[in-house]
């Protein structure tokens, strides 16, 4: 990173047009191919434009111009693209130390692109030791179980890299972030599976793990955070159609619970906490989840549906109840 930061320690004093020649040298270390290296330096030139110019939306194209550049590219080219991002995005954020905000989101966007990289080749050492220092920067900039989790994360990848140097047989990078994304996504795909082969107890097994992937995870930049959460909401919807197919109507209500406590208007949720009350027999719950759900959306045939059945079996219940109070009272 030396020279990087030589770079970015000269861009302050130097004019634009001077800044854009200087990065373009900079990218040709990279040695990748030219159509890619141009794209490279056209997101560079939006980052130190809009550094120059104070413009945090010229930022943010150029870190969605990086996110497209690294999407369709070859196995091949991959890893160094994906070092080079890291390295471009990380040198960057010292630009913008004085917005936190920014330099937090170049720095979660550079981690994110070093993890690919060392997914792809976990002895990539420059972006292995680049990942740690990251990671101890990012440490000092937040606090309780980010703060805890960036320290542990730069002494696992230091401790691997000192593994490796030292010959030692049989060492694993432990699990990025990243490749924890990837994992939580398979492991719901192989639970969909065997929800639609009917097998209700592996998709419950396999959603379960998918959720345990994604638990506490940092290190990605907030497109893929609000991701994990709203894959946690279906993984947990998921789990809870898997119970009341069991017949688990409780375990089913609980875990919906949770749903309904960080996201109360979650329409799929309140349906089937609702059908799950009213298989218990606790029918005024049941309305009200479902009242609330046809409200929020009017017109679902679904819900109109279980309400009828909700008020037939409530109708039963009652006549039954009636009828068993009556013998008593005869006798």
């Amino acid at each position: 990173m030396d020279s990087w930061k030589s770079f970015i320690s000269s861009v302050s004093s130097l004019p634009l047009e001077d800044s854009k020649s200087k990065l373009e040298e900079l990218l040709q270390h990279f040695k990748l191919p030219s159509d890619v290296t141009k794209e490279l330096s056209s997101g560079g030139f939006l980052l130190l434009e809009g550094y120059k110019t104070n413009k945090n939306e010229l930022v943010n194209q150029a870190i969605e111009k990086f996110v497209q550049l690294e999407k369709p590219s070859s196995s091949n080219v991959k890893v160094d693209l994906c070092f080079a991002l890291g390295s471009l995005l990380y040198g960057s954020s010292q630009l913008f130390q004085s917005q936190q905000e920014q330099e937090m989101k170049l720095l979660t966007y550079a981690s994110e692109f070093f993890q690919k990289a060392t997914t792809i080749d976990p002895k990539h050492y420059l972006a292995l030791a680049n990942l740690a220092e990251l990671f101890d920067l990012m440490s000092n900039k937040v606090t309780d179980n980010k703060q805890m989790f960036y320290s542990s994360k730069s002494k696992e990848i230091r401790k691997y890299i000192n593994s490796i140097k030292k010959g030692e047989e049989n060492v694993k990078l432990p699990p990025s972030s990243y490749t924890k994304y990837l994992k939580a996504q398979t492991e719901k795909e192989k639970g969909t599976e065997f929800f639609k082969q009917g097998d209700m107890k592996k998709a419950m097994f396999h959603y379960h793990c998918s959720k345990n992937y994604i638990k506490d995870l940092y290190g990605l930049p907030e497109d893929k955070e609000l991701e994990l959460k709203q894959l946690n909401t279906v993984l947990s919807n998921n789990i809870a159609v898997c119970n009341i197919k069991l017949n688990n109507f409780s375990r089913a209500i609980e875990i919906l619970d949770e749903v309904l406590q960080n996201e109360p208007n979650n329409i799929k949720a309140l349906f089937r906490r609702g059908k799950s009350y009213s298989q218990l027999k606790n029918f005024l719950q049941a309305e009200q989840d479902l009242e609330k759900a046809l409200q929020l959306s009017p017109g679902d045939k679904e819900i109109i549906q279980e309400l009828k059945i909700l008020n037939q079996r409530s109708a039963s219940f009652k006549k039954q109840e009636s009828q068993a109070y009556s013998k008593i009272f005869d006798e």
